[in-house]
């Protein structure tokens, strides 16, 4: 079916160099019907694509023969990923990431970072009595299931002040681990024969 509906949504006729195809939510839901019309797609990309959804809905993932696991070190992916933004992505830990500089640009709502009252653009100075560095951090994050927190010293415009953040799970990296004989992606991704 997904080779059907790629066949069938992605045959364009070429046009002229530099041009371009556009098409409408409704041609993608035709284009879907005509392959499995027992669904209601158009429903089913409301809920899951356009609708603001509180979590994400981490059944797929199953559904396609693998789990999500965490691990303590992160993948290939996650350390490349890293290494060419030069951050720091503890996310699915402590629930925020930094830039190079230790400047936070994300924080997970409802994680121990956000209920520890860590905010977007603040600087870290120091993790514990340690000036920071992202390895430093990284070794706190480590350490939590010991010490059950990490100590964060940090700026904000003019202030400076300590944010203790409560943790104890370690250093996480979501990953994706197969759970069947024969996981489903590498199938759905491998063109017919």
């Amino acid at each position: 079916p997904l080779d059907d509906f790629c066949l069938r949504f992605c045959r364009v006729e070429p046009g002229p160099r530099g041009s371009h195809v556009e098409y409408t939510r409704q041609d993608v839901v035709d284009a879907l019907s005509a392959v499995a019309p027992s669904e209601d797609w158009s429903a089913l990309i409301e809920t899951l694509i356009e609708s603001p959804a509180s979590a994400l809905p981490f059944e797929l993932p199953r559904l396609l023969g693998y789990r999500l696991e965490d691990a303590g070190e992160p993948t290939k992916e996650q350390r490349q990923a890293e290494s060419r933004g030069g951050g720091l992505n503890l996310r699915t830990s402590l629930g925020f990431s930094v830039d190079r500089e230790g400047r936070v640009v994300s924080i997970a709502p409802e994680s121990p970072a956000d209920r520890a009252k860590l905010a977007y653009g603040m600087q870290l100075l120091a993790v514990g009595d340690e000036v920071y560095t992202p390895t430093a951090l990284r070794d706190a994050v480590a350490q939590t299931p010991k010490t059950g927190g990490v100590s964060l010293l940090v700026a904000f415009g003019p202030r400076v002040r300590r944010i203790d953040i409560a943790w104890s799970g370690g250093l996480r990296y979501p990953k994706l681990a197969p759970v069947a004989d024969e996981p489903l992606l590498p199938l759905i991704a491998q063109p017919r024969r």
